[in-house]
């Protein structure tokens, strides 16, 4: 690794450090503990994916990275998406509409199945910026947090917002939008819903800055009475082929604006 390299790694994990200990402050109150910065919530620790998952092992974690750095350091890409599974899923259940309508003005896609916000920053500071100077970037993440750490909505919206400051300084020139975690669990009951509600209020306080615009489809996605249905979400989670027409239809004109620039 070279010097200026060494430098630069460093000065981006110094700029993240002030971003957490701002959040901890904010989120915490005049009684937070987090004044042991060594102490930090994982939603704000960028770290790698270190666990093997069934549906993905560790090794396929880092040579999805590694095929992200790729494209990141040949630098041409236009628009990128950026997220976990739900994202990754364009190139599965929504394959039909991002080879229809994404794939042809070359779009990145950047989704890694079970990323968290900590996986996500960790991914930016290691090479998933490279040399794009994109024009769009559509950021999804945050679901796995409540299911993979203990922490409350407000530290997990906090860990969003440090993705989308690393996005901003990362993409000077990139209009973000920013989508408001989608709902998950069948009915309007399920546990999760209180904590997305909350996270999503949080969140979409960041379209006052003047890069970001944000988007909640959930009205598109739950039944009317609040419910998900199967025909969208098959496990409750992840988007069908219907559901990434109804994401393809919400986020399409935005992109084709932020294009034609």
């Amino acid at each position: 690794m070279t010097v200026p390299l060494q430098r630069s790694i460093v000065n981006r994990l110094l700029t993240l450090l002030a971003s957490f200990v701002t959040y901890a402050v904010i989120w915490a109150g005049p009684t937070s503990t987090f004044a042991d910065t060594a102490n930090l919530p994982d939603s704000l620790s960028p770290s790698p994916r270190m666990i093997n998952y069934r549906w993905m092992s560790l090794s396929e974690w880092y040579e999805r990275h590694a095929a992200d750095v790729a494209i990141a350091t040949e630098g041409s890409a236009p628009v990128v998406f950026i997220g976990d599974s739900i994202t990754q899923g364009w190139n599965g259940s929504g394959n039909a509409f991002w080879e229809k309508r994404f794939a042809p003005i070359g779009v990145a896609n950047f989704g890694i199945g079970g990323d968290t916000t900590q996986n996500l920053l960790w991914r930016l500071s290691y090479g998933a910026t490279g040399n794009l100077d994109p024009k769009a970037v559509v950021l999804l993440i945050g679901t796995n947090n409540l299911s993979f750490t203990s922490d409350p909505p407000e530290t997990i919206a906090a860990g969003i917002i440090a993705v989308v400051d690393a996005l901003t300084q990362s993409y000077p020139n990139a209009g973000i939008l920013l989508m408001g975690v989608f709902p998950r669990g069948q009915t309007s009951d399920n546990k999760f819903r209180p904590q997305i509600d909350r996270i999503n209020k949080i969140i979409s306080q960041l379209e006052s800055r003047e890069q970001i615009t944000y988007l909640d489809i959930s009205p598109k996605l739950l039944e009317s009475d609040g419910s998900l249905s199967p025909e969208i979400m098959p496990d409750f989670l992840h988007l069908s082929e219907e559901g990434y027409r109804r994401w393809a239809a919400a986020i399409l004109p935005w992109i084709q604006e932020q294009i034609a620039k």
